[in-house]
């Protein structure tokens, strides 16, 4: 039977008047045309998603989420789950092992449907492995693994390493090394093997994480016999001899060892060592030794006698006891896998909840975050609540995230943004109630019009941020509890490492302390609210240059509305008002060519502005200082460290109404007012007092230290008897570096890096 088919093909002819038959059957022309109308059928077909319901709350089955998950796995191209439970509800569903990884498209929504999903105790709730994703409406409950994770391509098994291996997907790197030692230069050195020997090698390419190697060699074996190998690794390992697999770790672990015994005949034989890293720590190794397995082997602290057993080396010493060697050491071939991130994934929680099982006294053992993400781009986290998690949300080599929407609350953290992210945009969501309210790191951010309130500890950490813009947000009542649990206490918004940032328009009141800046450079802070914090300051900022402190609010703080401390240079700070401090602003300890101009300082306890310890050309030009307790504007020289201050400039300041002095500058040797001076003289007095005694306090609690500062003090003197500036501005210097460094948080006062 003959059947007409709509032709795909235009007919060219039939426009000019020829026939319009129907081609032949068989012909190349209807061929065409059927191959034509196919694709576009199947082109039709999978553009629309198929859906797939959840219809019980059964852990496997017919119906069940598990189920719909593997079915829109195996169907390739975009899917919709979706939850149609008979029943009023509520619904919950408790998986007993992890619900297999999203591993397609897929659009799982419970909007409007009263079910939850419960993951206690597993690795996950939802994990997704693949790009073009969304979870809407779906509250899950998670006391162990992550509600929500997702992951850009990773490795996670020996099997994955050697697809690498076989099929390199991203750049390859050569090398070569004498011994079978190497270690990660991306993280802290690994030092293991028989010698504790510390000449390992640094991975070819650098490391870091999503890699694999190959490293290939031939071993001199002197004699026949039985001959003891460790493989150790962190990740995963695999040593062949001769081809053959003679010992192996498959999955990722941390630094361990596995032990082999192997036969082999005297002369050469070939070496294949295998070795990838997922991520974390990294380290490799081959050992060798002669005899059977030790007595402790299997036991939990063999690698501690394996470290120490006479015997034992690292495969490649030429002096090693086996007598085992490798004849021209190994040729190490890396191959990294391409960090193709995960695309346009969107968490919309549509007004539910997240919720783990950390609870405010502090008790978070094994809690881990709400939503983690790793390796994705096109992120948005949106619309609900997360709550009582370790962090609320943690995102690591991410881009293009959005958060909106949000109330995180409960946390350990509310959200970690990792220094390996850029282009984050939080907006209009609420920090309550965790201990620290948002971890914030990297570049390009905008966090913009949030609220940060009742937060334990600091409501906003600042760590290694670039180029950020942090703008109109309201930080109030947080700090109160200070907790050191949590890190970042303290300053209730702490930086280290803050550049090129605009931090503005913020309403940062009520707190326990208000803003801490720790190596900030080229900043601009404008026009914030730095009121009311209690028990300490408004604005501290530490061994930071040229930033811009520009027409800000800092009033009524418990010690000093701004600090500028411990090596700030180069900084201008301009029309800034400080009232009712006990201190309006106060440059401190090795600062240097700081402008302060256009500034006023009204009603603060004890004095409006100066420099009170070591400070070197510095202005201080058209600012206004009132109803200041003892000092409108002051330089001090800091009597017991001879010459420290000087260079400085005041021009055209306007100070009155001040208790004692309107402007003083007792760094020049003309004395106004003997009375005066003396009063002025008990007040700095008391501030000697208090620096000396905590420089008494850490030199008694480290003794050690205190001497070997001693021991500098008769060196330097020695050196610079003649000339230099003053030994005991320097020496104070010195035991401050010694004091400040021996308390374990790196570089601190008075300490040049």
């Amino acid at each position: 039977m003959k059947t007409n088919v709509p032709s795909l093909v235009t007919d060219r002819a039939h426009s000019r008047g020829a026939s319009s038959a129907t081609p032949a059957a068989g012909s190349p022309v209807r061929r065409l045309t059927l191959l034509a109308l196919m694709a576009t059928l199947l082109a039709n077909c999978a553009a629309e998603a198929a859906l797939f319901k959840v219809t019980n709350t059964a852990d496997g089955g017919p119906g069940s989420l598990r189920q719909a998950i593997a079915d829109a796995n195996l169907r390739k191209g975009p899917d919709k789950i979706e939850f149609a439970i008979p029943g009023k509800g509520p619904f919950t569903i408790h998986p007993a092992t992890p619900l297999p990884p999203i591993a397609d498209p897929l659009d799982l929504s419970a909007e409007g449907k009263p079910v939850s999903l419960d993951s206690s105790g597993l690795a996950w709730g939802l994990k997704i492995n693949s790009s073009d994703c969304s979870v809407r409406a779906l509250p899950i409950h998670a006391a162990y693994g992550p509600a929500i994770s997702a992951k850009g391509p990773t490795l996670s098994s020996l099997t994955e390493a050697l697809s690498l291996i076989a099929h390199p997907t991203g750049r390859v790197v050569t090398g070569s090394i004498p011994k079978a030692d190497l270690y990660d230069t991306t993280v802290p050195t690994w030092q293991s093997g028989g010698a504790w020997s510390w000449d390992n090698y640094p991975i070819p390419g650098g490391g870091g994480d999503d890699y694999a190697f190959r490293a290939v060699g031939v071993m001199n074996v002197p004699a026949e016999g039985d001959y003891l190998f460790t493989l150790g690794s962190d990740d995963g390992s695999q040593l062949l001899i001769d081809g053959t697999e003679v010992a192996s770790a498959p999955d990722p672990r941390a630094f361990a060892l596995s032990y082999t015994t192997v036969h082999l005949t005297a002369g050469q034989h070939d070496l294949t060592w295998i070795g990838y890293q997922q991520g974390g720590g990294a380290g490799f190794e081959v050992s060798v030794a002669t005899g059977d397995l030790p007595w402790w082997w299997g036991q939990d602290w063999g690698w501690y006698y394996q470290t120490y057993e006479p015997g034992w080396s690292v495969l490649g010493d030429p002096t090693a006891p086996s007598g085992v060697t490798l004849a021209a050491g190994l040729n190490v071939t890396v191959y990294y896998l391409d960090p193709q991130p995960l695309k346009n994934i969107t968490i919309d929680l549509g007004g539910k909840s997240l919720n783990g099982d950390w609870v405010l006294d502090g008790s978070f053992d094994g809690v881990t975050a709400g939503i983690s993400m790793d390796r994705a781009a096109g992120l948005r986290i949106k619309n609900g609540t997360v709550r009582g998690f370790y962090p609320g949300i943690d995102l690591g080599n991410c881009s293009d995230v959005d958060f909106s929407g949000l109330l995180v609350t409960g946390n350990v953290w509310g959200s970690r943004v990792k220094s390996t992210c850029h282009d984050v945009r939080i907006r209009e969501c609420a920090y309550s109630q965790n201990g620290v309210g948002c971890i914030l790191g990297g570049a390009h951010h905008e966090f913009k019009n949030n609220s940060l309130t009742d937060n334990q500890a600091s409501a906003l950490g600042i760590d290694d941020l670039s180029d950020s813009l942090i703008q109109n947000n309201d930080v109030l009542r947080n700090g109160l509890y200070n907790w050191d649990t949590y890190g970042y206490a303290e300053a209730v918004v702490s930086g280290f490492s803050v550049r090129n940032c605009v931090i503005e328009g913020n309403r940062i009141n009520g707190n326990t302390e208000g803003v801490l800046v720790f190596f900030g450079n080229n900043n601009i802070i404008r026009n914030n609210e730095c009121n009311h914090n209690s028990h300490g300051l408004g604005l501290w900022m530490d061994s930071s240059s040229n930033n811009s402190i520009l027409g800000n609010q800092f009033n009524d703080n418990g010690t000093r509305g701004l600090l500028m401390d411990y090596f700030c240079t180069s900084n201008e700070i301009a029309g800034n008002e400080f009232s009712r401090n006990t201190i309006g602003l106060e440059l401190s300890t090795f600062v240097a060519d700081n402008l302060v101009q256009n500034n006023v300082a009204d009603g603060n306890s004890f004095f409006g502005m100066g420099i009170t310890f070591i400070g070197v050309q510095n202005t201080f030009r058209l600012n206004t200082a009132r109803n200041n307790g003892q000092v409108g504007i002051g330089i001090e020289q800091c009597h017991y460290l001879g010459d420290c201050v000087f260079g400085n400039t005041m021009e055209s300041n306007t100070s009155f109404g001040n208790g004692t002095f309107d402007l003083f500058d007792n760094s020049s040797p003309v004395v106004t007012s003997p009375a005066a001076d003396s009063s002025f003289a008990r007040a700095s007095a008391e501030m000697d007092q208090e620096r000396e005694k905590r420089h008494a306090d850490l030199a008694k609690k480290h003794p050690e230290l205190k001497a070997r500062f001693e021991h500098e003090r008769e060196k330097f003197e020695k050196e610079h008897k003649k000339s230099g500036p003053p030994s005991t501005c320097l020496n104070l210097w010195n035991l401050n570096k010694f004091l400040t460094d021996s308390e374990g948080d790196g570089p601190g006062a008075g300490c040049i890096q």
